[in-house]
């Protein structure tokens, strides 16, 4: 009703809507960082990861699934670092990848412990995005796991899905 017969002052109201509804969106964004590291020092990397997994399995139409294999307790530090690409991971091959099957493990290797996220998506040449300025957050995952005395390695190809691997040194 404003509209047709204010229009000046609805585009006005409509302006404040949307700036009101910008500040709820980075509230609840600052809100949801800060529970994270929480769930994680409550609950632990594995139900974590778990829980998270089970939420994005119901939200996509991909089917995302999660296998923990022997893992015990890391150090804050790395489990943070996991947490974070396994999300961004995920995010990359929920949003972009067309993948039907998600897969995400975590197990032991040695004394180490391998992160391992797989699609059946479209996978991606990694020297293309690279030099096109698009890293799909992968210079941040590179920097999250060196961070932590760990290495990402990204498998990929187009037509082939992608494995990304984050593998993080044991005591």
């Amino acid at each position: 009703a404003l509209v047709d017969r204010d229009p000046a002052r609805a585009k006005g109201e409509l302006h404040q809507v949307a700036t009101l509804a910008a500040e709820a969106a980075d509230e609840l964004r600052a809100a949801v960082v800060e529970l994270r590291p929480a769930a994680l020092e409550e609950d632990g990397l594995v139900a974590t990861l778990r829980t998270q997994i089970q939420v994005l399995d119901r939200a996509h139409s991909a089917r995302v699934t999660f296998t923990g294999h022997g893992v015990k307790a890391l150090p804050a530090a790395q489990e943070e670092a996991m947490l974070r690409v396994a999300q961004e991971a995920l995010h990359n091959a929920l949003r972009h990848s067309g993948a039907e099957h998600v897969q995400v493990t975590l197990r032991r290797r040695g004394t180490g412990t391998v992160l391992r996220i797989t699609d059946d998506g479209g996978g991606f040449d990694p020297r293309t995005v690279r030099r096109a300025g698009r890293h799909l957050g992968l210079v941040s995952m590179r920097d999250r796991a060196g961070g932590t005395g760990g290495r990402l390695t990204v498998r990929s190809a187009p037509g082939e899905g992608t494995t990304i691997e984050m593998e993080v040194p044991g005591g």
